[in-house]
């Protein structure tokens, strides 16, 4: 890939559905192979992110250096061990809560609902009209990833926003401002939440250029 100087690097590490034993053909990827990854990356000057759910696959990801985790932390509370390796890699934490949040308890505010399309606005209803139950699975992972951004915040671990626009129920410009919103319940004054959603998130990406109009605003 650095041949054709991508902007970033983004690593699958977890593998195909994080090692499932079911899938031997897609193990996670090893500790060697992601840093070999990250070492050639940065010598060409290009930061790497990992996609990593785990907890164990964030801490490889931070032993082998990588520059964010994104998806966020969902199967444990991130520990002092994962802190500590994300503070001497000067690492980065996007979690995507909007791609994470249960659909079937979702509760939009108008001005949310305001944004959408007549189309998803009519899915939006539907949904909540289905009267469905979280999966125990979702809601678990649901109430771990929420409490590891407020573990990170008070660690001081950069934040950034990123929501997998496209996935189900994640609209465009929609899943950023969700995110945002969710920051604000999660530890993030409303200008922190802006602040991670631009310039940090700006930051993350090497994106200087928009980061000085950013600062300069």
């Amino acid at each position: 890939a650095l041949a054709f100087k991508p902007d970033m690097v983004k690593v699958f590490a977890d593998g195909w559905r994080y090692g499932d034993p079911a899938r031997p053909d897609k193990p996670s990827m090893d500790e060697p192979t992601l840093a070999a990854i990250v070492t050639d990356a940065h010598k060409a000057g290009i930061k790497v992110m990992t996609h990593t759910v785990t907890l164990e696959g964030a801490k490889l990801a931070a032993r082998a250096g990588v520059d964010a985790l994104a998806h966020g932390v969902g199967d444990a509370p991130v520990d002092e061990e994962l802190i500590g390796l994300m503070r001497k890699h000067h690492m980065s934490y996007v979690a995507t809560l909007a791609t994470y949040e249960p659909l079937e308890t979702r509760m939009l505010a108008p001005e949310e609902l305001a944004l959408l399309s007549p189309e998803n606005r009519a899915r939006e209803e539907a949904r909540l009209a289905k009267g469905e139950t979280v999966a125990p699975y979702d809601a678990r992972r649901w109430d771990i990833m929420r409490e590891n951004i407020r573990r990170l915040k008070a660690a001081n671990i950069r934040i950034g926003v990123g929501t997998d626009t496209g996935i189900e129920g994640v609209y465009p410009g929609f899943g950023a401002l969700r995110e945002m919103r969710w920051l604000t319940q999660l530890g993030f004054t409303p200008a922190e939440a802006i602040e991670a959603g631009t310039r940090v998130s700006a930051d993350i990406m090497r994106s200087e250029e928009h980061t000085s109009e950013l600062q300069s605003h």
